[in-house]
């Protein structure tokens, strides 16, 4: 991060934030915002149902008692900041959530559920509830672009850190406040920013990041209602700002460039799999080389290389443990879809079997397969940044008659591209043939 920046961030998001209106908003940007908006509505329906989704909701109802806001799932009415702790856990309770590539962040997981609560508190129209999540939507991913990989290969959970930001801008665009209001509420925001990675390997607490950004974020906009102020040199002051202590690594004053011109939460996706994003191209490879016609039994080798943050999210060693861990492992989502084609909800569960026991109990009459694939064909991850896409290598046996070593590459764009996501590259090769 340049040390020497003197832009102040928060008070022009907050008078952009405060001044927002439904006009300002591309129809294609309103349109895609519904459709993120839906996406979140039914993971958070799905995730509410889930252990972590329950254990969060009665501890919102234990500590409202009583309040404005609905939960997912339940009859109970409580306060704007728990119902957005309860539903952001929900929505982000099985890795099915919208994400945005550029920024690491699921802006839905922590916006969605503030923008519900508060909406439903202050019986703010349809337009404005939309408005919100356009704002709230548009912060939280332009500091995550900013954070940038430095930040989230230093050990946070992005969704967990720019949410609050996200959260905070939605929910002070709901409550009204002045453009000075909403910037301390993004001050209070960031101030609580939070989420280790540690999480990912098996712990309920990947899912509860989401939820408890959303509820800081909340919280931030009501305490800025009341007059309580946050710091509004919060992202870019050079000692205790949000860049300089969480490892951000791009200049702050990127975080206005083009604001209300380019509308980054255009380009969030909707995710295809059960699975953390970083493994969604592992799972398209391997499906296509099972259209190739190769089988567990037929594999000899399986090498994915990978840029260094897709290395950290999923590339560590599995160990058998909660569903999250199968789920933020390229290991165990390489296998599961050799063998079932998917990585889905159905891939990772048996119906009928407590969620909590899906990758050990539940699928103990799959897990010797998927566990000795595993460790026969280990996932050799390893930093790849800009390798020729050249397509398959003729050497490439088919149907893969003789067993086949398999690696897919996969690699960030080259910098003027890096906003476009990943690509990758598949080799195989024959167990008899010469590797060049």
């Amino acid at each position: 991060m340049d040390a020497t920046s003197t832009t102040a961030v928060v008070p022009k998001l907050g008078q952009w934030v405060s001044g927002l209106k439904f006009t300002d908003i591309p129809s294609d940007v309103v349109g895609h915002i519904k459709t993120c908006l839906l996406d979140s509505l039914g993971c958070g329906l799905f995730g509410a149902a889930q252990p972590w989704g329950v254990f969060a909701s009665n501890v919102a109802v234990a500590m409202s008692g009583g309040g404005a806001s609905s939960l997912f799932a339940r009859p109970e009415k409580v306060s704007p900041a728990d119902a957005a702790l309860a539903n952001g856990t929900a929505i982000h309770g099985f890795e099915l959530d919208d994400a945005h590539v550029s920024s690491s962040h699921h802006p839905g997981a922590a916006t969605v559920p503030a923008v519900l609560a508060v909406a439903e508190a202050r019986d703010a129209s349809g337009a404005d509830a939309l408005v919100a999540l356009a704002a709230g939507y548009e912060v939280g991913i332009r500091i995550g672009i900013c954070a940038g990989v430095s930040h989230s290969t230093s050990g946070f959970h992005v969704t967990g850190t720019v949410g609050t930001f996200g959260a905070a801008a939605a929910a002070a665009h709901l409550l009204k406040l002045s453009p000075s209001q909403a910037a301390h509420a993004l001050g209070i925001g960031g101030t609580q920013a939070a989420g280790l990675y540690s999480a990912r390997t098996g712990a309920m607490t990947k899912r509860f990041h989401a939820g408890r950004a959303s509820q800081s974020g909340t919280l931030a906009a009501f305490l800025a209602e009341q007059g309580f102020t946050g710091s509004l040199d919060v992202v870019e002051a050079p000692f205790g700002g949000f860049m300089s202590t969480m490892q951000g690594q791009f200049a702050p004053e990127t975080i206005l460039q083009d604001l209300g011109t380019r509308w980054e939460a255009a380009r969030v996706g909707l995710k295809l799999y059960a699975s953390c994003a970083s493994s969604h191209t592992i799972v398209d490879s391997v499906r296509d080389l099972r259209r190739q016609g190769l089988t567990a039994d037929r594999l000899a080798w399986l090498s994915i290389r990978m840029s260094k943050k897709g290395q950290l999210n999923v590339g560590w060693q599995y160990q058998p443990g909660d569903v999250i861990a199968a789920q933020m492992n390229g290991y165990y989502i390489a296998a599961v879809t050799l063998l079932d084609g998917d990585a889905f909800i159905d891939h990772l569960r048996k119906p009928g079997w407590p969620i909590q026991k899906f990758s050990t109990s539940c699928l103990a009459s799959r897990s010797s397969t998927i566990l000795s694939l595993i460790a026969a064909a280990p996932v050799n991850a390893t930093r790849s940044w800009s390798m020729p896409c050249s397509g398959m290598d003729e050497q490439c046996p088919s149907p893969w008659s003789n067993g086949a070593e398999a690696s897919i590459i996969h690699s960030r764009q080259r910098k003027r591209n890096r906003n476009s996501g990943v690509w990758l590259q598949l080799r195989c090769w024959s167990r008899n043939s010469t590797r060049s």
